[in-house]
C-alpha cells in the first residue's frame, strides 16, 4: 500500500548503501493515535509540520468527503461552501494547509490558516489539473499540471503566493515538473529537455542547478522531501534493486535498501529526517505487504500501527513525530494515524 509515490525521473548513478548495522537498545515506544474524524469511516493523512499538526481528509464509505486539520486532539473540518473538497495536501509549520477545490468546472487552489480562519482562493486557469507539491513557510504553494495536447504530454509548474498564480519553469525546458518545497522556499522536482529526457533540479535564491546524484545508475527519481539546507531525499528506480531510497547531503549520498528476509527487492522509499537524524521511509515485504521504518543507529526498525495489515509512512517532522497511513485486512478501510515519540525517550524504535 502506496501513498503519494510517484516516478518520472531518469537519472545517474550508484553510490553506498546504508547497511544494517549493530541493534541499540530499544530507547522509546511511539504513541499512536489513530486520526478519525466524526463522522467518517475512514481518514488519509498527507502532512504534518513542526507542531505535530496533522493535514489529510476524511473518507465516508470509500468516498473522500473533505479536509481536516488535526491538532492536539481536535479536528477542524476545512471546506468551501458550494465547492467540493476531498482533501488537504499539505501544512507548513505556521498551521496554513492547501489544497485543491472545485465549483462546477472550475478549480481552484487554495490556502486555509488554523489559527485564523482566513481562506484564500486562487482560480486555475481552464483545462488544467494541478498537483500540489507542497507549501513554505510564507504560504507559497508550489503545484504541476499535466495535460496532453495533440497526443503530447504537458507538464507546467506554478507558484501560488496570495491570490496570485505564476509561472514556475526551469530555464529552456520542454516542461517543469516542482514536486517539493521547503519552508524556507527551496524548491525541488523534474524537468524534460529537448530530447524529451528528464532531470532533477534544484532552485534556490533564484537559481535553478541540475540535480546529479554521485555515482547513481538509475531510470528515474523521485524526490519526496527537500530542507532549507538543500538536503532532499526520496527514491530512485533501478532495475536490479527496484525502488531504492536516498537521501543526498552536502554533494554526498547514502542510500538504503531495507533487508528483508530471503533478499529479493524491498522497494524502499525515504519520507523524510528528523532534527536528530532519524530516517523515516517505507517498504514492501516479500508478500508485497507495506511497512513503515525507522532507521537510527546503523538499523532499520518496522514501524506499523497497532492491528494493521499494511503500513506507510508519509512523514516525519523535526521532533521525529510519524504521520501516515494504515489498512487492517485487504478490505478494510485507510486509516490515518500519527505516531508520537514521548519527551526524553527519543530515538523511538518501536
Amino acid at each position: 500500500m502506496k501513498f503519494n509515490r510517484n516516478f518520472d525521473v531518469p537519472a545517474y548513478a550508484f553510490a553506498s548503501f546504508a547497511l544494517l548495522g549493530a541493534v541499540p537498545a530499544i530507547a522509546g515506544s511511539y504513541t499512536y493515535t489513530t486520526l478519525l474524524p466524526s463522522g467518517a469511516t475512514g481518514a488519509i493523512a498527507t502532512s504534518i509540520n513542526d507542531s505535530d499538526q496533522v493535514a489529510g481528509g476524511a473518507v465516508l464509505n470509500g468516498v473522500d468527503s473533505g479536509g481536516y486539520i488535526w491538532s492536539a486532539g481536535t479536528f477542524t473540518p476545512v471546506t468551501i461552501k458550494k465547492q467540493s473538497v476531498s482533501y488537504l495536501s499539505a501544512i507548513n509549520d505556521a498551521g496554513v494547509a492547501t489544497s485543491k477545490a472545485y465549483k462546477g468546472g472550475t478549480q481552484y487552489i487554495f490556502t486555509y490558516a488554523l489559527g485564523t480562519g482566513t481562506l484564500q482562493e486562487t482560480l486555475l486557469p481552464k483545462k488544467t489539473n494541478y498537483i500540489i507539491g507542497g507549501i513554505d513557510g510564507s504560504g507559497t504553494v508550489i503545484a504541476t499540471s499535466n495535460t496532453s495536447k495533440r497526443k503530447k504530454l504537458i507538464v507546467d509548474s506554478a507558484t501560488v503566493s496570495g491570490t496570485t498564480l505564476t509561472a514556475f519553469a526551469y530555464p529552456g525546458a520542454e516542461g517543469t515538473a516542482a514536486k517539493v518545497i521547503s519552508p524556507g522556499g527551496v524548491v525541488a522536482g523534474n524537468y524534460y529537455d529537448t530530447m524529451g529526457l528528464v532531470h532533477s533540479f534544484i532552485y534556490q535564491a533564484g537559481t535553478y542547478t541540475t540535480l546529479s546524484l554521485p555515482g547513481v545508475v538509475a531510470q528515474s527519481v523521485a524526490i519526496n522531501f527537500i530542507h532549507d539546507d538543500g538536503t532532499l531525499g526520496g527514491a530512485f528506480f533501478s532495475v536490479a534493486d527496484g525502488p531504492v531510497g536516498f537521501i543526498m547531503s552536502g554533494g554526498t549520498i547514502t542510500t538504503y535498501n531495507y533487508p528483508i528476509s530471503g533478499g529479493g527487492m524491498s522497494s524502499t522509499y525515504i519520507v523524510g529526517i528528523d532534527a536528530a537524524g532519524d530516517v523515516a521511509g517505507d517498504y514492501q515485504d516479500a508478500s508485497g505487504n507495506g511497512h513503515g521504518f525507522i532507521y537510527t543507529g546503523g538499523t532499520y526498525y518496522d514501524i506499523d500501527a497497532p492491528g494493521a495489515t499494511n503500513t506507510a509512512v508519509v512523514g516525519i517532522n523535526s521532533l521525529g513525530s510519524l504521520v501516515g497511513n494504515y489498512r487492517v485486512g485487504q478490505g478494510g478501510p485507510v486509516q490515518a494515524f500519527i505516531a508520537q515519540c514521548p519527551a526524553g525517550q527519543s530515538p523511538c524504535t518501536q
